[in-house]
């Protein structure tokens, strides 16, 4: 699972932003640092959002580095947390955890992602939702483009050197 982050230049290093997730946006000094800040401001705010039963937000944007707009995995244990939750949205824990062949408690645990799944275990859950397990594997995509398009560094830890003013959120611009 993967929300598009949008990086962009500020007065005090590198914004980022979430298009489809609200509220989950953070800065930082260099680009790793952004991208680190970027996934741990993602994971903070859908995690929360699950814990209030929100509904898992769409994600509408595409992905386009030269543009800003990177693809940032959601936790493991989360996106599998909300992958389930939202296949049974609507069913009752006790009935899902029933078809399973489980006690409703171990439902729960599983569904609070406080377990480390199977695949077996996930293609069960999956069946008693009846649904089906998709595995995909997608391109990691590094930062060394972004960073010549936004001309900052994001190697060794250094802090950000800009090479040409730019006004505060302003768009990463091929």
């Amino acid at each position: 699972m993967q929300y598009v982050a949008k990086f962009f230049k500020d007065d005090d290093g590198i914004g980022v932003e979430f298009p489809d997730v609200p509220g989950a946006f953070t800065c930082a000094d260099t680009m790793n640092e952004a991208k680190e800040m970027a996934k741990e401001a993602l994971d903070g705010v859908l995690q929360s959002m699950y814990e209030r039963h929100d509904p898992l937000p769409v994600a509408k944007t595409v992905p386009n580095v030269e543009e800003g707009l990177v693809p940032i995995d959601v936790d493991d244990g989360l996106a599998v947390a909300y992958s389930i939750f939202e296949a049974y949205r609507g069913k009752s824990a006790a009935s899902v955890a029933r078809t399973m062949g489980i006690s409703r408690q171990a439902f729960r645990y599983i569904e609070n992602a406080k377990l480390s799944l199977s695949l077996s275990k996930l293609v069960k859950v999956a069946d008693a939702l009846d649904k089906h397990v998709e595995i995909q594997f997608v391109d990691n995509y590094d930062c060394s483009s972004l960073e010549r398009k936004m001309n900052v560094l994001c190697d060794k830890g250094r802090r950000v050197k800009r090479r040409s003013r730019a006004r505060k959120d302003e768009p990463v611009s091929v």
